[in-house]
């Protein structure tokens, strides 16, 4: 099965969730709140807003999402690096969050418009930037694991047990339920499980604080010549406890 088949799966399995009490965010870039061929900065719905820095060359445009819907495609520009970030608050989430408690799934589809080179790519932080993945030129994909005093990069695997590397125009899906009492969480690239399905501990390096519902989607080494762009649809928050 491909990733856009997993991908359909996936949607229609949060398709029900509403039904059996849970809520969540889903912004899919293609209502009507998201301008297409503007930058995603100041775009959202009620109590989930992306912000970004200075100029984000953050952009949603037509035909680069999941079955050529809408999605954000992310540019080249002369800059070190270039974040987004989208704060989820409890209007938006349907429930009432307890950073100290609550248990969250976090789900997003990533794909890379080109892939060759060395540096990388994007980071993408979630929960407070507790979770973090990275994202390279070269298609691979690591997270950082906190359970470790020295908080390694732990490689992305397939279900064969090969590494993981994004290919290019293929959308790839990345599944967190990050349990915020804990402080740790369940990682699931493509639907396989990261190490072996047990817990990972948050990371607690730089600004990294565990303790509320958000995305935080950077574009790293964008001054280097070798710097690939990529494009992310289908962001979903879903309170599970």
């Amino acid at each position: 099965m491909n990733a856009i088949s997993r991908l359909s799966l996936l949607t229609a399995s949060f398709v029900l969730l509403p039904l059996m009490g849970h809520s969540q965010l889903n912004m899919t870039f293609d209502e009507g709140t998201f301008r297409p061929n503007q930058r995603l900065w100041g775009q959202g719905v009620p109590g989930a807003t992306w912000q970004g820095t200075s100029n984000p060359a953050y952009s949603v445009r037509a035909g680069v999402g999941v079955d050529g819907s809408r999605a954000v495609q992310v540019s080249d520009r002369n800059l070190q690096f270039d974040a987004v970030t989208l704060d989820v608050t409890n209007e938006a989430l349907g429930g009432e969050f307890d950073p100290e408690s609550s248990v969250v799934h976090y789900s997003l589809a990533v794909k890379m418009e080109e892939v060759s080179g060395e540096g990388l790519s994007a980071r993408i932080r979630l929960a407070g930037q507790a979770v973090q993945l990275e994202l390279y030129n070269s298609g691979d994909l690591y997270f950082m694991d906190g359970g470790d005093a020295d908080q390694p990069h732990r490689t992305v695997y397939q279900a064969n047990r090969n590494h993981f590397v994004a290919e290019k125009g293929e959308f790839f899906i990345i599944d967190a339920e990050v349990d915020y009492g804990s402080k740790t969480f369940r990682l699931k690239v493509n639907d396989v499980p990261q190490q072996q399905g047990n817990p990972i501990a948050f990371r607690t390096t730089g600004d990294a604080t565990g303790d509320k519902v958000d995305f935080w989607i950077a574009a790293w080494m964008q001054t280097h010549e070798d710097w690939r762009p990529f494009v992310f649809d289908n962001v979903q928050a879903r309170l599970i406890d």
